[in-house]
Order: structure tokens, then C-alpha cells, then sequence
């Protein structure tokens, strides 16, 4: 995972180009430990991601429910700009 950035509450962490059995563990701890106090916004980058396995969508929901168990942190929105994803497992 690329450094991760704030401003104003806002971290944005920039995920790897493959989140998948071998690294969606270490994303979703990666992602976690950012959910500290004052933070209000967490942006996971996808935008260099080519390859989303299974693995690495659970990680992502499982970081979405501890974001959702903190009060007042955003999380849970998806939004377009990540064309590079194709499909799980980069197909």
C-alpha cells in the first residue's frame, strides 16, 4: 500500500496494482489502522488496481464494517474513475 494521505479528517490510502491472497490481508490491516480519531473520511485508491481477487473484496467489506462501527466515519462508497479493473482476478 502507497502512503496514505489527510487533510482535514480525510485519509486516502493508495492500494497496490493486485489486492489478492497474497496482499489483501495486509490491505485490510493497512486500511484498518487508519481508522483512528479524528478521521471522518477513508478513500482507499484504487485507481493503479488491475487484479481484485475474492480475497481482496473481503478485505475491503470487512474494512468497510470497522469503518462503519466507528462513529462518524464515511465509508462504504464506491465511485468510477477505476476503468484499469476488469473483473476478480483481473480478468
Amino acid at each position: 500500500m502507497g502512503e496514505p494521505g489527510e487533510l482535514a479528517g480525510v485519509r486516502v490510502a493508495v492500494l497496490p496494482a493486485a489486492v489478492d491472497v497474497a496482499s489483501a490481508m495486509q490491505v485490510r490491516d493497512g486500511l484498518v489502522s487508519l481508522l483512528t480519531d479524528g478521521v471522518l473520511v477513508l478513500i482507499a485508491d484504487m485507481s493503479a488496481t488491475t487484479a481484485l481477487s475474492i480475497e481482496g473484496v473481503h478485505s475491503l467489506v470487512l474494512v468497510r464494517a470497522a469503518a462503519r462501527r466507528r462513529d462518524g466515519v464515511s465509508a462504504g462508497r464506491a465511485t468510477a474513475g477505476c476503468p484499469a479493473v476488469h473483473g476478480l482476478d483481473g480478468n
